[in-house]
């Protein structure tokens, strides 16, 4: 196992060697925009480790996403960012530090601030003819809980609220689709539901801690590239069962069962045999 200076490291060292003009970029955004490289170094080392085929895609004159992303026969392209942990401490109320041991508190969600990320990703992730991933890291300490199963679900719908069904007297759970990332319904009543980012086929949410990461994932459900989940298929996905969705009742699915999010612990990064012959 590697720890997360020796990912990021091990991640310099590579593309110091595979794409230096990436490697000096990279060294002067590290001392701006430490949490973003380290996200970076974080998610090649997931990819990397698992036995993917990933590289460079980002063109140093023109932006574009990050990482090129193959398996077998099928690629993806893969946009990765963070959030700032002040501003998640802010808007969930949750101190970016250790909790004292029994300590209970409550804490909100961040799905605006994970939503705004998402919008702001977009022209990155536009005019490509293959599926892309939105991955948003975030090293504040509750970040597993933050960006966990529930979140992705709240992210998919909406914040959700507690209301009354008058004609059974049952309290059910209602969105108004506020910060949901990929649909919204005009505010008059009756309006259809309105798809949003079809250029995301999907976003994982990473937790980064100092040996591992934690990632849990959502679906687009009408991208312009569908990303299937089998590319990454140790990490949960949850996506509604029914698109459109029926009377507007929200079902979420995930597909694997009894979901939890995937834990990866971090590995040393070499390069290979072919690698080191084609230098």
């Amino acid at each position: 196992m590697a720890n997360l200076e020796e990912v990021l490291v091990g991640y310099k060292k590579y593309i110091e060697i595979k794409a230096t003009e990436h490697f000096k970029r990279f060294c002067a955004r590290e001392k701006d925009n430490l949490d973003s490289c380290i996200a970076e170094a974080v998610y090649f080392n997931l990819l990397r480790t698992g036995r993917y085929d990933i590289s460079i895609a980002e063109d140093v004159s023109k932006g574009g996403a990050d990482y090129l992303c193959k398996v077998g026969d099928r690629e993806f392209l893969a946009e990765v960012t963070t959030l700032d942990s002040d501003a998640v401490e802010r808007r969930s109320g949750w101190k970016n530090e250790i909790p004292i041991t029994g300590e209970v508190f409550a804490f909100d969600t961040i799905s605006v601030n994970l939503c705004r990320k998402a919008i702001k990703k977009v022209p990155q992730l536009s005019g490509i003819s293959m599926p892309r991933l939105l991955v948003i890291g975030s090293r504040h300490v509750g970040a597993s809980a933050l960006m966990g199963c529930l979140p992705a679900e709240l992210l998919l719908t909406g914040d959700q609220k507690i209301g009354i069904d008058l004609s059974s007297c049952k309290s059910v759970n209602v969105t108004d689709l506020e910060n949901s990332v990929f649909f919204h319904k005009e505010r008059e009543e009756g309006e259809d539901l309105l798809i949003d980012r079809q250029c995301i086929s999907a976003i994982l949410l990473m937790g980064i801690h100092e040996s591992s990461c934690t990632c849990v994932g959502l679906l687009h459900p009408q991208p312009l590239y569908e990303f299937s989940p089998s590319l990454l298929p140790k990490i949960p996905f949850a996506r509604l069962k029914k698109w459109p969705p029926a009377k507007e009742a929200f079902e979420i699915e995930w597909i694997i069962s009894h979901p939890d999010s995937y834990s990866w612990y971090y590995q040393s990064i070499e390069l290979t045999d072919k690698e080191l012959k084609n230098l």
